[in-house]
Formats: structure tokens, C-alpha cells, sequence
């Protein structure tokens, strides 16, 4: 996938990309694929560019099957910077990190064929130990993970309208029978606010 960036800065006259053009005009910013470092670095300085030039909803396109927490949380990260709302809508997939981010936007969308699927918080950990780990250093490491932990429910349990027990039981569903929803179950367990009809990205779309 090109830089998202350079496709939507070069849409202002340096380059003749349609699609970039289609981005920048609409004012959109695709999270398409895995989200990587690379790619939360393009949507990042996308996001602020849009934001520069005008304040104004900005939408994030979603298709992913999430990828790396910490990228997708700097997404998240800018969007609570700007002054312009962002919202979200997802075109085909929206899972793990992906989900996550979807709820730290304004509003939330689905078309009618998207599919959502969340689960437990996950933390990827490499460590090369040398010798013998600390109980300092175990103590240090639990307390984050059990920090991040709280800050995930929190945000499922706002944005879902959930207990903690709801939040826990939509996840293990998730974790252990890949437990995934279509636009209409999304929309009745509040993961969505809205089902978009007849998105284009050169025209106008209906909504439920």
C-alpha cells in the first residue's frame, strides 16, 4: 500500500492521483490492511494535514483485521489532538486494534456488508533475558499490562453502553469461538451507531 500522506498531499497539484484526490477532496484517510508503524505513521500526518487545511469532519476508511495495539492507539492518540471530529466507517472488516479504533472516533458506521470482531486487550512482548528477571521488573510489567487492561474496558464500556462483566463476555466470545458481527448485530450491541447505504466514493450515501 502506498504512503497515505503522500497520496493525499500530492493530490493538491504535485501529483494527478485520482484516488488521492478522492481522499483529499472528501476528506477521507484509509486504514486498509495491517495496521503497522508505517501505516499509523501515514494516517497520523494525513489526519493532521486535512485538519490544517480545514476544520471539518474527517473519516476514517476501515478494512482491517487490526495488527500492531501500539500504532493503532497512536492513531487514536492524534485523533483526540485535532481540532477537527473524526468519525469512522467501516467498508469490509473491523477487528481487534482495528475495532479499537473505530471507538475512539466520533462517530461510528458500518456498510451493510462489514463484519466486526473484537477481543481480549493483547500485548506483544519480546524480551531477550539475560540471567534472571527481577520481581521488581515482573511487579513493573503486570502493573502496565493491568493498566492498559483498564483503559480498554473503560473505553468498551463507554462506547458500548456495557458493564465490565458485559465487556469481558463480548471478548471472550471473541477470544474463544472467533465470535465476529455482521452490520445489523453490530448495530443492535451498539458497536455502531449507524449502517451507511449506498456509500461511493464519488457521491453521497443513505443511512439507518
Amino acid at each position: 500500500m502506498s504512503d497515505i500522506f503522500t497520496e493525499i498531499t500530492e493530490a493538491t497539484g504535485v501529483d494527478n492521483s485520482v484516488l488521492g484526490k478522492v481522499y483529499a477532496g472528501r476528506r477521507l484517510v484509509p486504514i486498509l490492511g495491517e495496521i503497522t508503524p508505517e501505516m499509523a505513521d501515514g494516517a497520523a500526518r494525513a489526519l493532521m494535514a486535512l485538519d490544517v487545511v480545514k476544520i471539518a469532519p474527517i473519516t476514517l476508511l476501515i478494512g482491517s483485521d487490526g495488527g500492531c495495539l501500539k500504532s493503532s492507539n497512536d492513531i487514536g492518540g492524534i485523533i483526540q489532538t485535532l481540532r477537527s471530529p473524526v468519525d469512522g466507517l467501516v467498508i469490509g472488516r473491523a477487528g481487534s486494534s482495528a475495532f479499537d479504533l473505530l471507538l475512539k472516533c466520533r462517530v461510528r458506521m458500518a456498510l451493510p456488508n462489514a463484519m466486526l470482531f473484537t477481543h481480549f486487550c493483547r500485548h506483544n512482548i519480546e524480551a531477550i533475558i539475560e540471567g534472571d528477571i527481577s520481581k521488581k521488573d515482573l511487579a513493573e510489567l503486570k502493573r502496565r499490562l493491568l493498566h492498559d487492561r483498564h483503559d480498554f474496558e473503560e473505553l468498551y464500556m463507554k462506547r458500548l453502553g456495557m458493564t465490565r462483566k458485559q465487556v469481558y463476555e463480548i471478548c471472550r466470545l471473541g477470544e474463544k469461538f472467533s465470535m465476529t458481527y455482521d452490520a445489523r448485530g453490530a448495530l443492535k450491541h451498539r458497536m455502531i451507531d449507524k449502517i451507511v447505504k449506498n456509500f461511493k466514493l464519488f457521491g453521497d450515501c443513505e443511512t439507518d
